[in-house]
């Protein structure tokens, strides 16, 4: 149907268009699994915002990538996910 989105492509090409577009936000994204705070997943953004490399961001915990503004405990990003999930 929309080829030049992959849409017609097979899983592994999505997933390479989905890589390539996640990569290129000029944000940093985090994909994060809500009960243990453990990073799943990060975009070129965050290692160029924190200096890591991807490996080593995957490694690393909410708590330490706080934007400067003071340190965020694990407990305390797990709160604040809980009431996003809420609404």
């Amino acid at each position: 149907m929309l080829p030049e989105l992959g849409v017609d492509q097979p899983d592994e090409s999505r997933g390479d268009l989905f890589r390539a577009i996640f990569d290129a936000v000029n944000d940093a994204i985090f994909v994060i699994e809500p009960e243990t705070g453990a990073l799943l997943d990060v975009n070129l953004r965050v290692c160029a915002m924190f200096g890591y490399t991807y490996e080593e961001a995957l490694h690393q915990d909410l708590g330490t990538l706080s934007v400067g503004l003071g340190t965020c405990t694990l407990e305390e990003a797990q709160g604040f996910m809980r009431k996003a999930f809420e609404g």
